[in-house]
């Protein structure tokens, strides 16, 4: 199988900006990115891939489970997948996803988490009375994408 720059999916935000090769629907053992970054990506965590990025320019780094790491041009950095990460800097990867990507086991994590998340739900409480689990949970996902 052959996937081209010029055939690849734009994606990106505020930050990033990136081009995926192929995705699950082309392959669904493994996928790939190329990405410009320029800042913060967000702390995250999949449940379904490992990830193996390579630093093709720049610098920066990442923190995973805590840790900072630091990285420069021609690292590589795994990050197994259940892993809480994020990465910043200036800096252009490449992203490979083992098995494929796929956006519904991304999981946005929240800043502060448990502190955040705690003061979110009391703040929705006060406001609309205690909430349901699913109230809860839609509350959460909106608060996380904005992350």
């Amino acid at each position: 199988m052959k996937f081209t720059l010029k055939n690849a999916y734009k994606f990106g935000w505020k930050g990033l900006e990136g081009k995926a090769y192929n995705s699950k629907d082309d392959f669904k053992n493994a996928s790939v990115a190329f990405f410009k970054v320029n800042g913060e990506h967000g702390k995250i965590k999949t449940t379904l891939s490992d990830r193996v990025y390579y630093v093709t320019e720049g610098s920066g780094e990442f923190i995973i489970n805590g840790k900072t790491i630091m990285v420069r041009k021609t690292d590589v950095i795994i990050v197994p997948k259940n892993t809480p990460y994020n990465y910043k800097g200036k800096m252009k990867l490449l992203l490979v996803h083992i098995p494929a990507y796929n956006e519904r086991y991304e999981v946005k994590l929240l800043k502060d988490d448990w502190k955040t998340l705690s003061k979110l739900v009391k703040e929705r409480n006060k406001k609309y009375g205690k909430l349901s689990e699913k109230e809860i949970n839609k509350e959460v996902n909106a608060h996380r994408s904005r992350y």
